[in-house]
């Protein structure tokens, strides 16, 4: 009997599309590891500034000003 390989570390990008349905994607490579947190950190990125611009907009309605900054 030959012993068995080691194996792992795996790395894994999850992607929840709905309740109960995720995505699972096995990242081989470790340029695939590399895009994947690339990849992650620019949408999280992008989402933060989303989600500013929303609180900015919030702010400008509950003032009363117009959001396109041009007087109505």
């Amino acid at each position: 009997m030959q012993p068995c390989a080691k194996h792992g570390p795996y790395y894994y990008l999850t992607q929840c599309l709905a309740k109960g349905h995720v995505q699972k994607f096995l990242l081989k490579s470790s340029a695939a590891q590399e895009a994947a947190r690339n990849a992650t950190t620019a949408f999280n990125e992008f989402y933060e500034g989303v989600q500013e611009l929303s609180q900015i907009n919030t702010e400008l309605l509950g003032r009363g000003e117009p959001l396109n900054g041009s007087a109505s």
